[in-house]
């Protein structure tokens, strides 16, 4: 409801809620079709509920136009001061009275000062308006500030942003109108209006509901004043008036103002709970700042990943390498033949677009595979990595048979020269493409970890470009020159391709390895990246959660710098410090890689433009780039969610199985210490016994994967191990099974079980942070005002446990000594009067003696009782006494 007398009329809430209105159809029409139906890849699913960062993306966005003009025309309305302020109303009600009273014939006069003893009681003003009424004029008007207003011509800058609004909107609506077209303006009519309704109905109450009680709960005291105090003047005061209950001018006034002191209970007691409520707040902080933190880690990182990349690349990899195919597998590849037969038929088919199965001409897809869908970038190329032609040394007793020796492929042994068609004469002059070699730095290129070994990024390059049939010729021709010879140890089909649907740049290697001993080793590598993320409609927003993301690296650099200074050297001594280093070093390294991905990504697409697509593009450097980068944020998304352990310690659970890692931390050290030097003696084993009949122990790296394979009790193939060695064979696998399998994982799980089971037997050992729990449940029924029913009624710290200065007068209960005086004097009195007749002079101390020692003279009454009388006569006195 309205206060009656608020400056912000009804007039000025009806324009705010058309201009919102008009502003919030306005955002409608500007993203109405723009979001997706179906959820992409990075979207969280609850159910049949999803939210991608698309729809968050389009609510930041819409806030944003809607929230800002909307909130500073309200602000404007209720916050600009009237030009004219309006009469005071007590003055209005005293001045009605006077009139009153004329027309009736009375006299009427305002009422005197405080020592005239007379109170005026108007008839139309309570009770409570008359106390409210002195409280705020009085005592707030001289304690509180005024509020801030901001001067009255604003009002009229509020009228134009809300008049400018309505038109603004109005007009891009009409626009709006026009670009959709019948058909689709109707649609967004009808979703505007169940939209609109459905907010109100629904959406709009419960997020009134939810508001109203969150902060009902968080401000719990009641604004009870009200606008008319500034929009007012002050009331008249008449010459011998002054507000009641105003503040002590003179030092005699405050010296007698007493004291209240503390209750000193009641004080530890609330200093317990706001130590609680410190530690409470600090862990909701920081876990909440960190969910935010890993939130948008989220969204940055899934942004590289996509469920379409994973089709791309099987669909490139149906199209090439056809694995399982009878005729064309190039994983099948075992001589030079075979692969001159797959470039033929398989790689530049496919590599160059062909015509439609109708036979017509392929028009608008020059540049693009045989999908019709992926356009290559640039063109591909063959890469030819030739070795030395006296790489190694002969022994003499075989030098008759042969004097050439060409060892395995090393970057060392690699062979630079330019030669003459057919590798017999090295070129004195330019020469062909093929016979030509070419550095590493003008292909682009980096070394290449195929299966057998690394190779360099030069060599003799062959361009695949031209029309198919072209390409067959000069494959045919390579065929026949032995383009490939002993000399050669690698062939390299190297290509990149884009997807516009899907924004993925496909960046394939197929390597066909020649060994020295004879054969072909085939081999593949086909990546699937995204390069591209601001030129969507979302890219201001994913700016937005980068930049977030900077911030929050620089708010953990400086956190933990000053947390190091204060530490010092013990700062590395939690596990959790670490963490934190590794998450700043991560996230820099991160950032670090994601801004020179993105420059290399700028000079590739700037070479792709300049030659129209046509040019030589290789992307090899800008995806190792991306793959570093996809590792930095694999193992950062990894560290920080392993660091919400440390988030969740004051849950008891949590807090028991930290104290347990922390109790057999010393003893899992050594047991590591000792698997560790057992497992790499079995692998030693087995890679000396198996390593020439079995390809899973061929290295020393396959051996050890295929060994920690068997311990834990899959992927190995026993009857092949049965067939290379018949006797140590099995009894070798028996030897590690029992060992690794049976004794050191059953001392693995007790050391744990012990451990468990002392911190478990030992409280102190525990975490104690778990009853924070207890008190968030506590403080969160108390938000919504359920209580416990053993909750005790006077409980209140807010009124108990501070000191009170300034009270008159203190209750019967706060201090007995206070009233000590005045129960001496009444006993007194009625001795005086029960058995003096009132004719002692309790005033005076000079009496009061006089009439002692006449007594002690006498030795007649004590205190109106005989002397001589017993101790029971005297008890019986004082009980009596006591009753009266």
């Amino acid at each position: 409801m309205r206060p009656p007398k608020s400056r912000f009329t009804r007039a000025q809430r009806v324009t705010c809620c058309f201009a919102m209105l008009f502003l919030s159809m306005l955002v409608n029409a500007m993203w109405y079709g723009r979001v997706p139906s179906k959820p992409s890849g990075s979207a969280f699913s609850l159910g049949p509920l999803s939210l991608s960062p698309e729809q968050i993306g389009v609510g930041v966005m819409a806030n944003f136009i809607v929230f800002p003009p909307t909130f500073l025309m309200i602000t404007l309305f209720r916050k600009t001061r009237l030009r004219n302020l309006r009469p005071s109303h007590i003055t209005d009600a005293i001045k009605k009275q006077q009139a009153a009273s004329k027309k009736k014939g009375s006299t009427f006069s305002r009422p005197g000062s405080a020592l005239s003893g007379t109170t005026l009681i108007l008839d139309d003003i309570s009770q409570e308006d008359e106390s409210r009424r002195e409280n705020r004029f009085g005592l707030q008007k001289q304690k509180k500030k005024k509020k801030f207003l901001f001067p009255w011509w604003c009002r009229i800058i509020a009228w134009i942003l809300a008049v400018s609004s309505i038109i603004v909107s109005c007009f891009f609506l009409w626009a709006y109108g026009v670009q959709f077209g019948d058909e689709k303006t109707k649609k967004w009519v009808t979703s505007l209006l169940i939209s609109f309704f459905s907010s109100i109905l629904v959406t709009q109450p419960i997020k009134v509901f939810l508001v109203a009680m969150f902060f009902s709960a968080i401000f719990k005291k009641v604004d009870t004043e009200d606008e008319e105090d500034e929009d007012e003047e002050p009331p008249e005061l008449a010459s011998d008036e002054e507000w009641l209950h105003k503040d002590p001018d003179t030092k005699s006034e405050k010296a007698k103002l007493l004291y209240k002191p503390a209750d000193m209970e009641k004080m530890e007691r609330a200093k317990l709970e706001r130590m609680k409520e410190l530690q409470m707040t600090s862990i909701l902080k920081e876990m909440i700042s960190y969910a935010f933190f890993i939130w948008i880690l989220t969204i940055l990182s899934y942004g590289n990943r996509d469920p379409s990349a994973y089709y791309m690349r099987q669909n490139l990899k149906d199209t090439f390498i056809r694995e399982g195919n009878e005729n064309h597998d190039f994983m099948a590849i075992t001589s030079t033949a075979d692969f001159y037969k797959w470039t033929r038929e398989v790689l530049v088919p496919e590599l160059i677009v062909g015509k439609w199965y109708n036979g017509d001409q392929p028009f608008g897809l020059r540049g693009f595979l045989n999908d019709r869908v992926n356009r290559i970038m640039g063109y591909g190329v063959l890469r030819q990595v030739r070795i030395k032609e006296r790489s190694c040394n002969v022994d003499k007793r075989v030098k008759s048979i042969t004097e050439v020796c060409r060892s395995q492929s090393s970057i060392i042994h690699e062979d630079k020269k330019s030669y003459e068609p057919g590798w017999k004469v090295e070129a004195m002059n330019d020469t062909n493409d093929e016979y030509r070699y070419r550095r590493a730095k003008e292909l682009n290129g980096l070394p290449f970890w195929a299966i057998r070994d690394v190779y360099g990024g030069g060599g003799y390059v062959f361009p695949l470009r031209g029309t198919p049939e072209k390409l067959k010729e000069e494959i045919f021709r390579l065929e026949k020159s032995d383009w490939i010879d002993p000399q050669t140890r690698a062939v390299f089909a190297e290509f990149s391709a884009y997807n516009a649907q899907v924004n993925l740049f496909g960046v394939m290697t197929i390597v066909a390895e020649f060994l020295p001993g004879g054969g072909v080793v085939p081999f593949y590598r086909l990546e699937v990246i995204r390069l591209m993320r601001y030129h969507q409609g979302f890219g201001g927003f994913v700016m937005a959660c980068e930049l977030g993301y900077v911030i929050y690296t620089l708010y953990f650099l400086i956190r933990e710098w000053k947390k190091f200074r204060l530490e010092g050297r013990d700062y590395f001594k939690s596990y959790w410090n670490w963490a934190e280093v590794a998450v700043i070093c991560l996230s820099i390294s991160g950032i670090t890689f994601y801004a020179y991905r993105m420059k290399v990504t700028r000079k590739i697409l700037s070479t792709f433009e300049k030659t129209h697509g046509n040019g030589y593009i290789k992307m090899q450097y800008v995806a190792s780039v991306d793959e570093v980068f996809g590792f930095l944020i694999a193992f950062l998304m990894f560290i920080a969610i392993l660091k919400f352990i440390k988030l969740l310690r004051f849950n008891k659970r949590m807090g028991i199985l930290y104290s347990t890692l922390a109790a057999c931390a010393k003893d899992l050290k050594s047991f590591f210490v000792v698997f560790g030097c057992i497992y790499l003696a079995f692998v030693q084993f087995f890679y000396l016994v198996f390593g020439v009949t079995m390809r899973e122990f061929s290295s020393f790296v396959t051996a050890a994967e295929s060994t920690f394979a068997i311990m834990n009790g899959g992927g190995f193939d026993f009857d092949a191990i049965c067939l290379a060695a018949p006797i140590l064979g099995p009894l070798s696998f028996f030897v590690f099974c029992l060992v690794t399998t049976i004794i050191l994982l059953n001392i693995f799980v007790t050391l744990i079980l012990s451990s468990f089971q002392d911190v478990k037997e030992d409280i102190g050992k525990q975490a104690n942070d778990y009853e924070i729990i207890d008190f968030m449940w506590k403080k969160l029924k108390g938000f919504f005002f359920i209580f416990d029913d053993d909750k005790p009624n006077n409980d209140d710290f807010d009124n108990d446990v501070k000191p009170i200065f300034g009270i008159t007068k203190l209750s019967s209960n706060d201090d007995k000594i206070q009233d000590f005086p005045e129960k001496v004097d009444r006993l007194l009195n009625h001795i005086n009067s029960f058995y003096f007749d009132g004719q002692l002079d309790l005033n005076s101390k000079k009496a009061l003696k006089s009439l002692y020692k006449k007594e002690e003279d006498n030795n007649e009454y004590d205190f109106g009782m005989k002397k001589g009388s017993s101790k029971m006569d005297k008890m019986s006195f004082m009980s009596n006494w006591n009753n009266r």
